[in-house]
Formats: structure tokens, C-alpha cells, sequence
């Protein structure tokens, strides 16, 4: 596939996407590229460490972007602190060629989606009022 078609499909494979799937996707991406950023730091690839942890930045700073902190409340404020603290650990991975910082954003971040995964999940899943289903609307 060339890189028009890559691009094409990446950017269409999210179209009518619900939110919480997009966010899901991406926590998704933020960890597939912290583990190339770990094969990276393992194998000396300087040029694909810096490309994985640039990536996982972006994702990681489009999530703290999104945050609805007057909505969002106290735990949008602890979300916005932790993407703050896990953008510094990533900088500084990159900037100091520091693999012993990639856990410290790993495993919040694995964290955040398996919580996000088992919201979704309870979202979909039908619950009944009296013989009444509930459906979902994801």
C-alpha cells in the first residue's frame, strides 16, 4: 500500500467512529507506539525510538487537549495532570535516551484504556428495565 492509501485509510477508518471509540483507538495507538518505542530503545534504532515516543506525544497530548475540564471535573483535572506527567516522562525518555521511563507511562496509560475498554463494554451491554431492553447507542 503506498503512503496516499495508508493515509487515506487511517484517516477514513475513524470516520463515524462514536467518541468513545476514537478515545479508545488512540490510548490503543499511544500504546502500540510505546512498545515500538521499547523495541527501539532495545535494538539502538535512535531514529524509530524518537519517531514511536513523537507519536505516542502527539496521541497522548490530543487526549489532554480534548479533556472537557468544566465537565470533566476532578477526575478531567487528574486526567489532564497525569497526561502532563506522562508528556514530561516521555520528553524525557526521548531527550536523556532513558528506556526505565517508558513503564512509568505504560502502565497509567494501559490503566486509563483497560477502564475506558470496560466503560464501553458496559455501555453496549443491554440492560433491562423490568421486560424492557435498553439499547445502547454505541
Amino acid at each position: 500500500m503506498t503512503n496516499g492509501y495508508k493515509q487515506a485509510y487511517r484517516s477514513n477508518q475513524f470516520t463515524g467512529m462514536p467518541p468513545e471509540r476514537i478515545t479508545l483507538a488512540l490510548l490503543d495507538g499511544a500504546l502500540a507506539e510505546l512498545e515500538r518505542a521499547q523495541d527501539a530503545f532495545d535494538h539502538k534504532d535512535v531514529p524509530l525510538r524518537g519517531e514511536s515516543i513523537g507519536r505516542a506525544l502527539a496521541i497522548i497530548c490530543e487526549l489532554q487537549n480534548t479533556l472537557d475540564l468544566e465537565k470533566g471535573g476532578e477526575l478531567g483535572q487528574n486526567l489532564h495532570g497525569l497526561y502532563a506527567f506522562m508528556i514530561r516522562e516521555l520528553l524525557q525518555a526521548n531527550l536523556k535516551a532513558d528506556a526505565s521511563k517508558l513503564p512509568a507511562v505504560q502502565v497509567p496509560l494501559r490503566e486509563i484504556r483497560d477502564g475506558w475498554a470496560e466503560m464501553i463494554a458496559a455501555l453496549i451491554r443491554p440492560a433491562s428495565v423490568g421486560n424492557a431492553p435498553i439499547k445502547a447507542y454505541l
